[in-house]
């Protein structure tokens, strides 16, 4: 263990000086070795190694991890762990290049970065969301069975942040918790009132039926007319009967 610290600070020494270099290059190569030598020679793990990098130049977050995903891109979850371990605020740059190093599906990027970092779940479902605009859905249903006790704030924030995917939003929040789907359209009703008959409309179409009642009421209690509401649900999915019964 000893030989392995002062291995490390050796090589981190030698890392200073390149990356007073501009050749991104020489440095990628030197990365590279030092990530071999540990992990290869010295038997430390992938995390272990990213983590103890980064505790020392955290400035580097951005070429180690580019480096570690080319050399061990089987490991994406370890690296993460060990660079947001290491600097829990360099939580977005890590995600950012694990997402753009195409290793695995966003989702589960955020996945692991918020089960690492839940703090951070709104700047983590953000910057992924920057990066792969067309998986908000899927992103911010992960993001919810991963953490389901700030699905109210996810979902706020995230239409906030991105309000032309308010119903792609919604449809991903009822999907992780499909129980909490009046809650949902409430909250989506309160922060886009102009919108409730294509709220109404995506929710039913997306929820069991025994909901589509609550749904349509609290619709309408939002302000939207029973005529709007019955048709929106009615699109939907919904039948006249379920709308009636008490």
């Amino acid at each position: 263990m000893k030989k392995f610290f002062i291995g490390l600070l050796l090589s981190c020494i030698s890392l200073v000086g390149f990356a007073q270099d501009p050749a991104n290059n020489k440095r990628e190569v030197f990365i590279s070795k030092l990530l071999k030598q540990q992990i290869v020679k010295q038997h430390a793990s992938v995390e272990d190694s990213v983590g103890s990098i980064l505790k020392r130049y955290p400035e580097q977050v951005d070429i180690v991890v580019k480096v570690a995903l080319r050399d061990y891109p089987q490991s994406y979850e370890e690296i993460m762990l060990g660079a947001i371990h290491a600097e829990p605020a360099l939580a977005c740059d890590v995600i950012s290049q694990v997402i753009n190093s195409d290793v695995a599906p966003s989702a589960d990027v955020v996945k692991v970065a918020i089960d690492v970092e839940p703090a951070y779940a709104a700047e983590i479902i953000e910057t992924a969301v920057l990066h792969k605009p067309d998986d908000i859905g899927e992103i911010v249903r992960v993001a919810i069975v991963t953490d389901p006790i700030i699905s109210d704030d996810i979902v706020e924030q995230t239409m906030q942040t991105f309000p032309e995917k308010m119903l792609s939003v919604l449809t991903g929040a009822i999907k992780a918790v499909p129980d909490n789907v009046v809650s949902f359209v409430k909250n989506t009703l309160a922060l886009f009132p102009d919108n409730g008959e294509q709220v109404v409309e995506a929710a039913i179409s997306e929820t069991k039926d025994q909901q589509n009642k609550a749904i349509f009421e609290a619709a309408v209690a939002a302000g939207l007319s029973i005529e709007q509401a019955q048709l929106a649900a009615l699109k939907g999915g919904a039948t006249k009967e379920q709308l009636a019964k008490n």
